[in-house]
């Protein structure tokens, strides 16, 4: 290299400039905007992608577009490039590009026949069963033999509330003073708790209100041991449950509410 070759020496300065000591030299050439997005974007419902556009794609009557394609509507089925209409015989209606018989008619080759009914049945789809009360014998539907205080569930049956099954009859259960029945159980009336066979009345104090076999305080009032003591609220502050929250435009300092700072054609949202 000679100061007399201008072209080598340019040339080095470029290259110095270029590779740093400890810099990586097989570093990959930057993307295009349109290489790096390439994978960030997909067309909308009707649209196929076409390189780096999207383009409509062609939907034919009776269709509808579905991402980049097109499905035909219920009652029509695809053919090629077009959406032909179903034969849907009489009784029946279309589910998608097949049909099928309305209640109470069953497909027979290419047409609905009426299902033929026994008294006492109802139809379910192409097949039919029988009315509560009843139960199917052969091809009929015959009455169920029910024992007093019971009621029939499709063909079976279960004895009435306040009652219970023993063996083929219902049996009345036993009831205690300040309960109600619950199928073949009894639980105890609001107040009350069972114990043993009975209910006994559960001791409220004041300010306070039963709720099952339990009690609660009443708003404003917290629990302590077996009473209820009131609560100490601050100015501005209401009661929910057992404990306080400052009023609308206040806020909580300590144990305190102090009016929020509200500027000009503003509402105070709450409190704090």
């Amino acid at each position: 290299m000679t100061a007399g070759n201008p072209s080598v020496f340019g040339l080095c300065l470029l290259l110095a400039s270029v590779f740093q000591p400890g810099q990586a030299r097989d570093q990959a050439a930057p993307q295009t905007p349109t290489a790096a997005a390439a994978n960030n974007w997909v067309c909308n419902t009707g649209y196929k992608r076409v390189g780096d556009r999207c383009d409509p794609i062609s939907v034919p009557p009776h269709a509808a577009a579905v991402a980049d394609g097109w499905l035909c509507d219920s009652g029509y089925k695809r053919v090629d490039d077009q959406c032909d209409p179903i034969m849907v015989p009489e009784h029946a209606i279309a589910v998608g590009d097949r049909w099928v018989c309305d209640s109470g008619y069953k497909q027979v080759s290419d047409h609905c026949e009426q299902l033929v009914l026994p008294e006492h049945a109802w139809a379910v789809g192409a097949l039919w069963l029988c009315k509560a009360g009843y139960q199917r014998v052969d091809d009929r539907c015959d009455p169920m033999a029910m024992p007093p205080h019971a009621s029939p569930t499709g063909d079976k049956w279960m004895c009435d509330s306040g009652y219970k099954r023993v063996d083929d009859r219902c049996d009345p259960i036993s009831v205690p003073e300040h309960a109600w029945t619950v199928g073949d159980q009894w639980v105890c009336n609001n107040g009350y708790k069972k114990t043993g066979d009975r209910c006994e009345a559960v001791a409220v104090p004041p300010h306070a209100w039963s709720v099952g076999d339990e009690w609660i305080c009443q708003n404003g009032y917290k629990r302590v041991g077996d009473r209820c003591d009131e609560m100490k609220l601050p100015t501005n502050a209401s009661a929910v449950g057992d404990l306080w929250v400052c009023d609308y435009g206040y806020r909580k300092v300590a144990d305190s509410c102090e009016a929020m700072t509200v500027p000009a054609h503003a509402t105070a949202f709450g409190g704090e």
